[in-house]
């Protein structure tokens, strides 16, 4: 990532290992982060906003301006009400309590190969941006919702 002529303010809504990786190398190339994690565990340098995106009645945001918001959410439990409470409410949620405070900035949403299905594409790893989404599985097929 090439460096920032001026600093970006980035939420990353998902600390686990690669939204932390991610947070890091941001850092590094000088953005300023925030983050939300279910656990109360703070990141070097990230403003933190811990809570579960699911049940929070009121979603907690920096009280400033969001540049980019990046979505990396791992389901709580890996059936298909976690998918659903992890990859579709609580993204909701959250977008519709950034839209309350700002204009919505630019949405990176992290997903998985579960929505291309058991694609011949992923047996050869030839999945590109022009791979059609195929999923079989709930899984899969809730990612493609989001």
């Amino acid at each position: 990532m090439p460096k920032p002529t001026s600093t970006c303010h980035i939420l990353i809504a998902g600390l686990g290992k690669l939204g932390t990786a991610l947070a890091r190398q941001l850092q590094a190339d000088g953005h300023r982060v925030s983050g939300i994690r279910r656990q109360d565990i703070p990141v070097d340098g990230v403003d933190l906003y811990p809570q579960d995106l699911v049940s929070t009645p009121f979603v907690l945001l920096p009280p400033d301006q969001v540049d980019l918001l990046v979505i990396i959410l791992t389901p709580a439990t890996r059936d298909e009400t976690g998918y659903r409470d992890s990859f579709l409410i609580a993204p909701q949620k959250l977008v519709q309590a950034i839209a309350k405070q700002q204009l919505m900035p630019p949405i990176i949403f992290v997903s998985s190969t579960a929505v291309y299905g058991n694609s011949p594409a992923l047996d050869n790893q030839l999945v590109t941006e022009d791979t059609p989404p195929q999923p079989d599985e709930f899984n899969g097929k809730i990612l493609l919702a989001a």
